[in-house]
């Protein structure tokens, strides 16, 4: 099995670098690839992304143009081989040594290979993030669904998880920092959430 995590961001090189340097020694897998998402009219990302992937071979920049939702661009991923896809911002360092292996054994445990793997939980009702696995990812047709400009994919997939009864824990946390950012362009708040 292996781990693809799907790292997008947007405008924010410095806190990216520090996410990317701050993740991989936590690292325990040598197949683990991290996809880091770019904007290609993004210029600021652009300078440093050699500099990214000069960090670790298992760093691949994927440049695009911007999608018009955030579930596509969270989806880039699927185009590298993996076992499991599993979601990261640029703001969120995963903190939990060998947190890649953890992550693939809590995969292992759904015996036909389709199901969803969280973290610890950010509240009483929702994981601080969820990864789906290859075979879930085939039959749904993405990762997260490419239906809205921002927000609202963790829960579509969260939905399905719940609906299936495909959830699996994996004892893996992030830093969230000392805030998270605020969603970048947001705008008909009230309609998306309709």
């Amino acid at each position: 099995m292996s781990l693809v995590i799907s790292l997008v961001t947007r405008g924010r090189p410095e806190r990216l670098l520090n996410t990317i340097e701050r993740t991989l020694p936590m690292l325990g897998e040598a197949s683990t690839k991290i996809v880091v998402s770019i904007d290609d009219d993004d210029e600021a990302t652009q300078d440093v992304a050699n500099r990214i992937e000069g960090l670790d071979g298992r760093i691949i920049v994927d440049s695009r143009p911007r999608e018009d939702s955030i579930g596509a661009k969270w989806d880039r991923c699927l185009d590298y081989k993996g076992s499991v896809y599993y979601p990261q911002a640029d703001y969120t360092p995963y903190i939990t040594p060998n947190f890649d292996t953890k992550i693939l054994e809590a995969a292992a445990l759904f015996p036909d290979g389709i199901g969803v793997v969280y973290s610890q939980m950010a509240n009483a009702s929702f994981p601080r993030s969820q990864g789906a696995t290859r075979k879930l990812v085939d039959m749904l047709g993405f990762m997260y669904p490419p239906y809205f400009p921002y927000w609202f994919v963790d829960h579509w997939l969260h939905d399905i998880a719940q609906l299936i009864d495909r959830i699996s824990f994996a004892d893996v946390d992030v830093d969230p920092g000392p805030a998270k950012l605020p969603t970048q362009e947001m705008r008909d708040v009230g309609w998306w959430a309709t």
